[in-house]
């Protein structure tokens, strides 16, 4: 089973690599881009939260 912190940088990889995706798809307006843009960037916020929660879990569970 991978570790919390691989999994993590995987997700995290795949939010950008759909940043690089929708930054350039041509066939998208400027308004589609942004929305995207921000959608991925709540993602890689929540990831990021969840990652912080589930280290605090672990240490206080240890």
């Amino acid at each position: 089973m991978e570790d919390l912190d691989s999994l993590t940088r995987k997700l995290l990889t795949k939010v950008r690599e759909i940043k690089i995706d929708m930054l350039t798809n041509s066939d998208k307006t400027k308004e589609d881009v942004d929305k995207a843009l921000n959608l991925t960037d709540q993602i890689y916020a929540e990831l990021y939260s969840l990652k912080l929660k589930i280290e605090k879990q672990g240490v206080l569970t240890q």
